[in-house]
């Protein structure tokens, strides 16, 4: 990224990065948090991560600059603290096997839209979902999707502003 021009992140650059695994996709988070590379805004969307991950812990945490993140797949359980204190502006679908969110998208203060949630998971530990969206703007989140009631509760229960709760939805609900 060295070679790249400073941008903002309306304007991010789109890459779509081939050959990760879980061996070096640390290398990502390395190259995108480094604060050399604050000012190179970055889309990731078309960067589909490959389906022999399971963790995405920590993998995009602190990447100030990634503004879209890259497709997740349906493989993934992990999502603690993937995104955290990053720069993405829409959330990818979190796939329905994924059993922990710890701290996900945790002071993602650009993140908005909507967000689908497929997994089913209540809560794995008594932090599950802890934190998972706090410091996020319920001025930019429009709704949190969540598959039935039972996730719905779960969700609520952990999300301190109550804007924010009042967003997470389940089938049935107005707005889902």
């Amino acid at each position: 990224m060295a070679s790249l021009a400073d941008n903002d992140a309306a304007h991010p650059y789109k890459i779509e990065i081939t050959g990760l695994n879980a061996g070096n996709l640390s290398q990502v988070q390395s190259i995108l948090s480094d604060s050399a590379n604050s000012s190179k805004y970055v889309d990731l969307s078309p960067t589909e991560l490959p389906s022999g991950i399971s963790s995405l812990e920590n993998a995009f945490k602190n990447c100030k600059a990634l503004v879209k993140p890259p497709v997740i797949p349906a493989g993934v359980t992990s999502m603690r603290m993937t995104f955290s204190s990053s720069g993405i502006t829409s959330a990818p679908v979190v796939p329905g096997a994924v059993t922990d969110m710890f701290s996900c998208f945790q002071t993602c203060r650009n993140l908005g839209g909507t967000i689908t949630i497929n997994t089913t998971v209540v809560d794995v530990s008594a932090n599950g979902w802890l934190v998972c969206f706090r410091e996020c703007s319920a001025d930019k989140i429009d709704r949190i999707r969540v598959p039935d009631a039972t996730v719905k509760a779960a969700v609520q229960a952990k999300i301190d502003d109550a804007a924010l709760k009042a967003k997470v939805v389940a089938p049935g609900d107005a707005g889902y």
